[in-house]
């Protein structure tokens, strides 16, 4: 039975809730969590170890790793590889991962909450610094593809302004990310994850995605190769626009996808 507190009332939520906690937290966090508890509380909790508490971490851990690598390959890939085991569990007790609220109806935040609470945390700790340069770039890539990002202005070409389609946004990269991803879940079934990560290197092999918002979905359009090349001066203001641009096929067809507008003066 559990004992009063000072006050003569018994906390089972209290309890209750440090025992959630503490089955999302690093061996520090989880003495932190007891230390501040009543001694009473303290000594029940104190309690809770063994092989069923590793096993619902390792559960928590996997279901997250989950997620999260398929839409992060490559960079939930390099934090586990690079944090280990206990930089999961810093993720799950951190303010990032802790503050998500539960959507209505429910005791659990929405599932979307995961990702960003990901990628709020690796800001707060600064992760993305300290990573491969080809890393960053595939951060970057996963975050405007999960999470948009603004529409590249118009450019004035031949007294015409052409611009992507309204709230269009662009993800892109100088390699294929989640081949990449793929390439190294391949090279960690044999390496450490640590060691796949230094050894592998991605091939260039420019890649953008093209988000077209559309009646409350996300139109994803995939160029690569040659198509890339002869477009991205669309978005790309650094490109020179190639001549005969407004009349080539491939402009052509961008136009009569509704991929791009043009508009006269």
């Amino acid at each position: 039975m559990t004992a009063p507190d000072a006050s003569g009332a018994v906390r089972y939520v209290r309890i209750c809730n440090a025992l959630w906690d503490m089955l999302s937290c690093t061996s520090e966090g989880r003495q932190r969590m007891l230390e501040a508890l009543p001694p009473y509380e303290r000594a029940v909790l104190s309690e809770t170890a063994g092989p069923s508490v590793e096993l619902e971490l390792a559960r928590r851990r996997k279901t997250m790793s989950t997620v999260l690598l398929r839409v992060f390959p490559v960079t939930y890939f390099a934090f586990v590889a690079r944090e280990g085991a206990d930089g999961v569990l810093r993720l799950l007790e951190s303010r990032a991962w802790r503050g998500r609220r539960p959507q209505p109806g429910s005791s659990f935040p929405p599932a979307a909450s995961t990702s960003e609470a990901f990628v709020q945390y690796l800001d707060a700790i600064g992760w993305p610094a300290r990573q491969y340069h080809w890393v960053r770039e595939a951060l970057a890539f996963e975050r405007a593809y999960l999470f948009g990002g603004p529409t590249p202005p118009g450019r004035r070409i031949d007294g015409v302004t052409v611009r992507l389609a309204e709230s269009t946004w662009v993800a892109e990269a100088s390699f294929d990310v989640p081949a990449m991803g793929q390439a190294l879940l391949e090279q960690g079934r044999f390496d450490p994850w640590e060691d796949a990560l230094a050894l592998l290197k991605p091939p260039p092999a420019p890649r953008a995605v093209l988000c077209v918002p559309r009646a409350g979905q996300i139109r994803r359009v995939r160029l690569s190769g040659p198509t890339l090349s002869a477009l991205r001066w669309v978005w790309d203001d650094a490109i020179a626009v190639p001549q005969g641009a407004l009349a080539s096929p491939g402009f052509l067809r961008m136009r009569g996808a509704g991929l791009v507008q043009t508009a006269a003066p």
